[in-house]
């Protein structure tokens, strides 16, 4: 190919390049799409309504009561798998209403995968003898309790459900993971610490 002809198809390759930039700088964006189904938490109300959590799993049992903005760890009872091998000091004040803070977000935040209503037994879903168990008290007295039972189908959630409902819900396995970081950070409690 002669210099001439090579200068004519990199004039030309360089003249498509800045016209599809011009083109793809003028374009506008595409319109939102219509807004989806929003997703809905499990439970229907703030953080700031719970006064108290109580949470039950393989890794252990923990109580705990907010008055005056601070949390007080009522109980801590840890399985050995998950109890410290040494010695841990106790966390402080501030390091308890943190770990306590964001546990009780994770859990008042908790998304809503799925639900359904079914005429299957419990046990099909581990839910006729739970695995697990979260209970929030709210400033109105009023408490709700999550049961959580096997893994879904899939593997990646869980089956649990309301005591207070008939429903079963689809629930994210990272709840799991969430309790137990909060007994990791509380470890240095331990047992019945009212």
């Amino acid at each position: 190919m002669s210099s001439a002809l090579r200068s004519v198809v990199s004039l030309v390759v360089i003249a498509a390049s800045a016209l599809a930039t011009w083109v793809a700088v003028g374009l506008q964006p595409p319109p939102p799409l219509p807004p989806g189904e929003q997703v809905e938490s499990v439970f229907g109300f703030d953080t700031d309504a719970v006064v108290g959590i109580s949470v039950r799993t393989w890794q252990g049992a923990l109580r705990a009561v907010r008055s005056d903005g601070h949390w007080q760890v009522v109980i801590l009872e840890l399985a050995p798998q998950v109890a410290p091998s040494e010695s841990v000091p106790p966390p402080g004040q501030a390091a308890i209403d943190a770990a306590m803070d964001v546990l009780v977000r994770d859990v008042v935040g908790l998304p809503e995968v799925n639900s359904f209503e079914s005429a299957a037994p419990l046990a099909e879903f581990g839910l006729d003898t739970p695995d697990a168990s979260i209970s929030l008290t709210l400033a109105s007295g009023a408490t709700t309790t999550l049961e959580i039972g096997a893994r879904t189908t899939s593997a990646a959630g869980l089956y649990a459900r309301l005591r207070s409902s008939p429903e079963i819900l689809q629930i994210g396995g990272l709840l799991l993971t969430q309790t137990r970081t909060a007994f990791f950070h509380l470890r240095g409690l331990g047992g019945d610490v009212g």
